[in-house]
Order: structure tokens, then C-alpha cells, then sequence
């Protein structure tokens, strides 16, 4: 494993406990940790890009948008066509950009791979909590910590 992968894995995950800890505990994502996220990676490959990708800064850059953009397009989807069948917000503004983050991090293809271990994540959990009646249906719990671990998943098991 290169000192660049080590590192990026070792902040990714950071983020990723420190937003799924502040989702539980507060029912927020803060924006200065997505962003510090995004800066991070935009300056890691960028870096990365410079010194070992001779200066394929242009190619860097089209790759941490169409993650970015994997991240953030699904979920923004999702989450206002369930604002428009339910009438309230389903999904918060805090997931979608912390989606976009973790995108960023994974890439264009694993982003998109990502949602479905979003998915099976999020209906085993949801489907255990009903089961064992830790929530009701018109409960909401946070949705932080599932894409954590979604993205941690799709982050350790893509082909880097």
C-alpha cells in the first residue's frame, strides 16, 4: 500500500467517524468537515497527479468532478423525489454533500457501485430496527452513518 492510499484511507475514515458520531449525536452533518474532506482529496491527487501522473492535472480534475457528481446526482435525485411523494424531507442536505465527498474520494465508478451497498445496508438496517422495534415507520434516524459505511466498504473492496 502507497503512502498516498494510506493516507487518503486513514482521512477518509476520520471524516467518515467524525460525521457519522456528529449525525447520531446532533442529527447534523457539518458542512466545515465535508469541505475539509473535498479540499483534501482536490489537493491530495492534484499532488499525486503532479509528481508521479506527469502533470495530468487536466485528467485529475475531470475525475474528482465525475465523482463529485456520482456522489451528489443520485442522492439529490432521491431525495427530492421523496421530498415530492412524502411532503417533507426524507433525506438531508448534510447526506447529499457528504455523498458528493465521499464521490470525490471513491471515483466515478465506485461511487456508483457504492449505492448499492448503500441500499442493502440501508434495508437490513431498517428492516432489523422495525423487526426488533427500536423505531416506528414514521421514525427518522440518521442516514450519516450508512452512507459512512457505504463509502468505507466501496473505498476498501474498489480497484485501485
Amino acid at each position: 500500500m502507497s503512502l498516498f492510499y494510506f493516507s487518503k484511507a486513514l482521512v477518509f475514515i476520520c471524516i467518515l467517524l467524525f460525521v457519522s458520531y456528529t449525525d447520531v449525536k446532533k442529527r447534523v452533518i457539518p458542512n466545515w468537515a465535508v469541505a475539509a474532506g473535498i479540499i483534501y482529496c482536490m489537493i491530495c491527487e492534484s499532488a499525486v497527479s503532479l509528481i508521479v501522473g506527469k502533470g495530468e492535472i487536466l485528467y485529475t480534475v475531470k475525475n474528482l468532478v465525475a465523482g463529485l457528481a456520482a456522489g451528489f446526482l443520485p442522492i439529490f435525485l432521491i431525495a427530492s423525489a421523496a421530498m415530492a411523494v412524502s411532503k417533507k424531507e426524507c433525506i438531508g442536505g448534510g447526506d447529499i454533500k457528504l455523498y458528493a465527498m465521499c464521490g470525490m474520494f471513491l471515483g466515478l465508478k465506485a461511487a456508483l457501485q457504492s449505492y448499492v451497498i448503500l441500499s442493502v445496508i440501508s434495508i437490513l438496517l431498517v428492516t432489523i430496527l422495525l423487526l426488533f422495534k427500536k423505531v416506528k415507520r414514521t421514525d427518522t434516524i440518521p442516514f450519516g452513518p450508512v452512507i459512512a459505511a457505504a463509502s468505507a466498504i466501496t473505498f476498501f473492496i474498489s480497484v485501485r
